[in-house]
């Protein structure tokens, strides 16, 4: 099997952020953004640029459910239960295509589900704290990952703000032996040696934005995320490159 950094859907962990809470919103009304994002991998030694358009789509109802698409977790299905426009935390399931690997013969793709817990904090009015906790079924059990992230953002001009955010990603054994470890029988498929990581840090990232509000309608988001792979998963004989950055554009239509 060819050398990997890791599924990027896996190590591009974007956070729920928290949008309008029920209290925040008129009694039977919807908040909706829709356009278009174009991810381009700009540091991956082992397969060069690589650009692909994916659509983004975000609702949310005053009853508190949302709905979200996007580039880095797939689709993201939600419910706000509070109602203080600070805090915000609720159940969440997340459906994105299936990581197959080439040692493992009878896998199957389609699609993989997670559910779980998410939860923000308005520390400020710039400033944003949260975490999600999600499961996962695999072969070899419950998959657990945690995930902690912060943000602050600033103003820099007229309708234009810049954003610094940082976070980790958290996973236990069983969920990293799925995408990182190397059984016997994987190993004799691939002569790869045999891996079987511990629990630990996944991942950890750093991400600064641009936001420029274009119109009343039009928005255009910019930013680069840099990850690093944590020891457990970076000492998979399945990873060739360790760190990756990557470079997103979004333009959004607000309705």
């Amino acid at each position: 099997m060819k050398k990997t950094w890791a599924p990027l859907a896996l190590l591009m962990c974007g956070a729920v952020q928290a949008g309008p809470t029920r209290m925040m919103m008129p009694e039977d009304t919807e908040d909706m953004y829709f356009g278009l994002a174009a991810l381009d991998v700009v540091h991956a030694r082992d397969s060069g640029r690589d650009i692909t358009l994916l659509p983004t789509l975000s609702v949310q109802w005053s009853s508190g459910a949302f709905l979200d698409l996007n580039s880095e977790d797939g689709l993201g299905l939600g419910w706000h239960l509070s109602d203080d426009p600070s805090l915000a935390y609720g159940p969440l399931l997340r459906l994105s295509s299936r990581e197959v690997r080439s040692d493992t013969p009878g896998q199957r793709g389609g699609l993989a589900a997670e559910v779980g817990l998410f939860a923000s904090y308005r520390y400020a009015h710039n400033i944003q704290l949260g975490a999600q906790g999600m499961a996962s079924g695999n072969d070899g059990g419950l998959g657990l990952r945690a995930q902690l992230w912060g943000e602050a953002s600033t103003p820099v001009a007229a309708h234009h703000a810049l954003t610094l955010g940082a976070g980790m990603v958290l996973a236990n054994q069983r969920y990293l032996q799925a995408y990182f470890g190397v059984t016997r029988e994987q190993a004799g498929i691939e002569s790869h040696r045999l891996y079987a990581p511990r629990a630990g840090m996944l991942s950890v990232y750093l991400q600064p934005s641009w936001e420029w509000q274009v119109s009343n309608k039009y928005y255009l988001n910019t930013w680069l995320r840099v990850s690093r792979l944590g020891g457990q998963a970076a000492a998979s004989p399945l990873v060739g490159q360790r760190t990756r950055a990557s470079l997103s554009t979004m333009l959004t239509y607000h309705y």
